[in-house]
């Protein structure tokens, strides 16, 4: 009779084990989880906060980003949205993590929202050249003083995470692994 009894009262602990596990996985992400790595824009105060984990030399990121950068940074600059732009190298691309390992996140020149529209807007000119004229470029259009981009820090969080593709954002910690619509991040925000 003990031994059911204990059978029982461990069934029951395990369950209650996973069924929390659970209900705590599918609660939103919060800020907290997410480190600040990465190149911000807007105010961290903003009622909406959105996460982009993305790659330079990835179509469907240049994609994403062609499509949502003109709401984005309305958005960022009417204080609405606190974006963090996150390059990663999930699905390998060579020269993205040359881009990548040359990004400046602070100091007086850190990358700007020009140098990110510029970078996704001529992926397809840049894809073609070597990595010597990609580099000659990078340093045209990036800024030449700051802390560099953490990228092995943001690679890591991107695994911690489980993200298998990109583009993936987080909106208001809300994952979606999918490209956007003008119109669907909209409603995400709301």
């Amino acid at each position: 009779m003990n031994l059911k009894r204990l059978l029982i009262t461990l069934s029951t602990a395990l369950l209650l084990i996973v069924v929390t596990f659970w209900i705590v996985k599918s609660e939103p992400m919060t800020a907290t989880e997410l480190s600040e790595a990465g190149i911000a824009f807007g105010d961290p105060e903003a009622p909406n906060t959105v996460i982009e984990f993305s790659n330079f030399e990835c179509p469907y990121c240049k994609q994403q980003h062609d499509t949502l950068a003109p709401t984005l940074k309305e958005l960022i600059d009417t204080g609405k949205v606190h974006y963090v732009f996150k390059p990663v190298t999930i699905e390998y691309y060579e020269k993205a993590s040359v881009i990548e390992n040359r990004l400046k996140i602070s100091g007086e020149e850190k990358l700007d929202w020009e140098a990110l529209d510029y970078l996704f807007a001529n992926q397809t000119d840049w894809k073609k050249e070597g990595k010597n004229s990609l580099i000659e470029r990078l340093e045209a259009h990036t800024p030449s003083d700051g802390t560099l981009l953490p990228v092995e820090e943001l690679n890591g969080e991107a695994e911690s995470l489980g993200l298998e593709s990109v583009p993936t954002l987080i909106i208001n910690g809300n994952k979606v692994e999918k490209l956007l619509s003008e119109e669907e991040l909209l409603h995400e925000l709301d």
